[in-house]
């Protein structure tokens, strides 16, 4: 019994699972390599789970090492801007500094060379009723020198400082004229339309437009005619004395409503009330000028003894060439503007920039600013040579007994004589001139047929007449500036 085999129970089946599990026989086990497989499975599963979260973990990390990158990058953009901020309001500083005090010294040096020329003015007050318009005129260099100086320290005040100028500007061009009347007329008007009608023939003619003005007609008389001409040059200049205020201060309440951050295309500005008040202000300088050059014209040989065209260019050009010198400041300063813009641009594209900084611009000034600054200094330089030019121009010397009589002697004194040159060759060319026409007269009559006639006339009076004309007309020319000498000499 105890070597047979192990005895199979009774409530044994073969077909079910043999209790123990895997300790179950050979014949029911699963074959190896499907085993294989199901581990293998199930290792490959698990390391798929791992690389999965350790792939999750690493951009994890990797995004909060983008965060620290961002947030260092803008932590040194922020001391790059505030530094470049400091360095920038420091440099300004010390520009600004640099230009108060050039502003400053220049409007002295203005101030005392023009406070000076006024003195000897009237230490010497030989005149005071022409001499009191020329220290009318003086008084313009002190006084845009001083407002742009005001400006420089100030620079809140410059439009209200801009209408001054502007005010003073159109009181002295009226001033200019009523000088050159005064020193026609020797203080009285109608003394000066007594000078203009004699030589009324070659008076320019009196706009027709204004004819309800003429009090007579101009076609009276020739006194009549001077004063037309007279009064037509006074309405002109009269016109801008008025306009040009009220222009002025159309312009700074512009200035004051308008937003100065909204940009305008061309277009826009073409249909703006700003380019209206100046095409009104640049109509009314045209017609101030008309009157201007419409009166040297006409009295330009009476007045030649005292440089009108001179004092005219010493004048109008401190309005002219502060005019055009700021609109070409403000165009080079608004290309530099666009030019950096497109250059900062540029450098965001091509950095791949997505955070940029504000920078606080509040004490920083704007391309505006900056220009306005620097046209404000350069009124300062240029009214120092301006002052120096009015001395030269406005000598206390003209008012002076005798003083044109001197002016003529001055052409004699010792030099290189080249008045004189010129002179001779003006002779020299207007007889070539005379001989030539009388040749050309003289051909025209041998083919018209009259040679015969010509040779009998030149036996008497002929060729001798034609030729003759030409001393006879030097004569002529020379008595008459020899009574326009007299002329003088009596106004004197």
């Amino acid at each position: 019994m105890l070597l047979s085999s192990n005895p199979t129970p009774a409530h044994y089946d073969s077909t079910t699972t043999p209790p123990g599990g895997l300790f179950r026989s050979t014949e029911t086990r699963r074959p190896w390599w499907l085993r294989f497989t199901f581990w293998w499975l199930c290792f490959l599963t698990a390391a798929l789970v791992f690389l999965l979260l350790q792939v999750q973990w690493l951009n994890v990390e990797l995004q909060q090492q983008n965060d620290t990158i961002e947030k260092l990058q803008i932590q040194v953009q922020t001391k790059q801007q505030d530094q470049i901020q400091q360095l920038t309001q420091q440099v300004q500083k010390n520009q600004s500094y640099t230009i108060f005090q050039m502003g400053i010294t220049l409007t002295l040096l203005t101030g005392l060379i023009t406070m000076f020329h006024m003195t000897t003015h009237l230490r010497n007050y030989a005149q005071p009723i022409i001499q009191r318009k020329v220290l009318v005129i003086l008084w313009m260099t002190p006084i845009y020198s001083v407002t742009s100086c005001v400006s420089l320290l100030v620079p809140a005040v410059d439009g209200y400082l801009m209408v001054i100028k502007d005010f003073y500007e159109a009181y002295v061009i009226y001033n200019f004229l009523a000088f050159l009347i005064l020193v026609l007329g020797k203080g009285d008007r109608a003394a000066a339309v007594q000078v203009l009608a004699q030589h009324a023939s070659k008076l320019p003619a009196p706009t027709r437009w204004l004819r309800s003005y003429y009090d007579p007609p101009p076609e009276v008389s020739d006194a009549a005619k001077a004063n037309a001409v007279l009064t037509e040059c006074q309405i002109l200049c009269l016109q801008f004395v008025l306009i040009r205020p009220l222009t002025a201060l159309i312009h700074l309440v512009l200035s004051l409503v308008q937003d100065e951050e909204v940009e305008m295309t061309w277009w826009q500005y073409l249909i703006s009330p700003s380019f209206l008040v100046s095409m009104i202000m640049n109509v009314s300088v045209f017609f101030a000028f008309r009157g201007l050059l419409k009166f040297y014209h006409a009295c330009e040989h009476d007045l030649q003894w005292l440089q009108p065209f001179a004092k005219f260019m010493s004048i109008k050009g401190v309005v002219f060439l502060t005019f055009w010198q700021g609109l070409l400041i403000s165009i080079l300063v608004q290309m530099q503007k666009s030019g950096d813009d497109e250059n900062t641009t540029a450098i965001i594209q091509n950095g791949n920039s997505t955070n940029i900084v504000p920078v606080d611009d509040n004490d920083i000034m704007t391309p505006q600013e900056h220009a306005t600054q620097i046209q404000n200094v350069l009124i300062c330089l240029e009214m120092l040579f301006f002052s120096i030019a009015h001395w030269c121009v406005f000598p206390w010397e003209e008012w002076q007994p005798n003083y044109r009589d001197t002016q003529r002697e001055a052409m004699a004194t010792p030099g290189f004589g080249i008045r004189d040159f010129v002179s001779d060759m003006s002779d020299i060319v207007e007889q070539t001139r005379r001989r030539r026409k009388a040749r050309r007269l003289t051909s025209q009559e041998e083919e018209s047929g009259e040679y015969e006639d010509y040779e009998t006339e030149e036996d008497g009076t002929g060729d001798s007449t034609t030729l003759s004309s030409i001393p006879q007309d030097l004569t002529l020319r020379q008595r008459s500036v020899g009574e326009r000498d007299v002329d003088d000499n009596e106004m004197i």
